[in-house]
């Protein structure tokens, strides 16, 4: 069983990047993997381990690498080749699983490096992700694309209001999965809060928990949520069984 943080999760707490994964660290003990999220292809392009941190990504069971979905449009051009060499540098270097890219950023599919194995992931319901929403959507964009795999986001399915059992139809192509819910901060309807903050929408990915795939969190590790990290990731693991 793999559970992994994204260092997604950690912006929040407004760490530098290789302070962000010292922080994931602590949690050692219950995790085994990390996914290293790339906001922009600036942050990629300069980024750069210290010994301290790669010592620790190159110990995990499993890492991922999340492209960058701002400012980011991957066709064949210079920037793109660019970014494609940087984040291969690292796949190498930590052994990473996959690179997983927001498919409404992909414009030309032959540029990726087909050498690594390439995931897109399931987006939400607002107007610029139109035709990456639904379990029928996703399975065109893989069936168009050989090789191509998939990483499920719950809080996308929920936010798109996509029951998430239904992608189990497509588990053959899953790689991991994105773990999030939305939830309620005041009247405000908030995303990527920590699944024990929405019994309802628990109960809807449960089945997805079942898939032997990595369950990365993507909840937002707000300063005041710290001291929830660790119940979530002893409920993932027990759901997980």
């Amino acid at each position: 069983m793999v559970i992994a943080i994204s260092v997604g999760s950690c912006y929040d707490l407004k760490l530098e990047r290789n302070d962000t994964i010292r922080f994931i660290q602590k949690y050692s003990d219950k995790i085994n993997g990390i996914e290293l999220l790339f906001a922009t292809p600036k942050e990629l392009l300069a980024f750069e381990f210290d010994k301290d941190t790669l010592n620790f990504v190159r110990s995990l069971d499993f890492v991922s690498i999340h492209m960058p979905v701002i400012d980011a449009e991957y066709k064949n051009d210079s920037e793109t080749k660019k970014v494609i060499a940087k984040a291969t540098a690292i796949y190498k270097s930590v052994k990473a699983e996959y690179l997983v890219f927001h498919p409404n950023t992909i414009k030309d599919y032959s540029i990726l490096n087909w050498n690594l194995t390439n995931c897109v992931e399931n987006l939400n319901s607002k107007e610029y992700n139109q035709g990456f929403q639904t379990v029928t959507e996703m399975r065109t964009l893989l069936e168009q694309n050989t090789g191509l795999k998939l990483v499920l986001d719950t809080c996308h399915m929920l936010e798109a209001k996509i029951n998430p059992a239904e992608f189990l139809e497509l588990k053959d192509y899953v790689k991991g999965i994105h773990l999030a819910v939305q939830w309620k901060q005041g009247e405000r309807i908030r995303t990527h809060g920590f699944l024990q903050e929405n019994p309802e929408q628990l109960e809807q990915i449960k089945p997805l928990l079942k898939l032997d795939v990595p369950k990365i969190i993507e909840s937002d590790f707000y300063p005041e949520k710290v001291s929830l990290i660790e119940k979530e990731l002893d409920l993932i693991k027990k759901l997980s069984k």
